[in-house]
């Protein structure tokens, strides 16, 4: 019983970081969502304004945390003497830049990484969140790890966990002394009924 009693506390405290963690980021990318919005409506007045050069490494951050990838623009300009040049360039490398395609980007990455965010903290409360953490946990170790989720060595992982449970949970269920003493009892009632 005190064993019980003690991964409840622990996974309770994990549920509690996991909330934490994310209403702090929940609220960060809403704070700098209205600082961004705010440089925009500067930019529009002609106004100084340097935040988002600024906080432009804390935003990118905000963003990673929200598992929101950059990618690359790509963007043609006049070159001279009826040519044009075409490059490409990275969004979170050029945050600041006012141009027309990019703020509706930047915007868009902001409101997905507040909904990334807000569902987080409403899947740890989730406990068929936690179920499924808990029943594909190796694909979820070796994602993090960075492997692909349609890798056959997840698969083969994943088998190898479920067996392994599967097992573990028939052993511990016949080999439950309480066990025993039920089914005896209600084996032996159905035999002399």
């Amino acid at each position: 019983m005190d064993l019980i009693l003690r991964l409840l506390s622990v996974f309770l405290i994990c549920v509690v970081i996991k909330v934490l963690y994310n209403v702090y980021y929940y609220f960060l990318a809403k704070k700098y969502f209205a600082k961004y919005n705010q440089y925009l409506q500067n930019a529009i007045d002609d106004k100084s304004d340097w935040t988002i050069q600024e906080n432009k490494h804390k935003i990118i951050s905000i963003f990673r945390r929200a598992s929101l990838k950059d990618f690359d623009l790509p963007v043609i300009e006049p070159g001279g003497f009826g040519y044009v040049k075409t490059m490409k360039i990275s969004l979170f490398d050029n945050l600041p830049l006012t141009r027309e395609d990019i703020p509706s980007i930047v915007v868009q990455l902001f409101r997905e990484s507040i909904g990334v965010f807000r569902s987080r903290m409403v899947d740890a409360i989730n406990p068929i969140y936690w179920l499924e953490s808990l029943v594909f946990l190796p694909k979820k170790l070796f994602s993090y790890l960075g492997v692909s989720a349609d890798s056959l060595i997840i698969k083969i992982f994943q088998i190898i966990w479920w067996l392994v449970c599967a097992t573990g949970t028939i052993i511990g269920i016949i080999f439950n002394s309480e066990f025993r003493i039920w089914f005896s009892t209600h084996y032996n009632n159905f035999i002399h009924h």
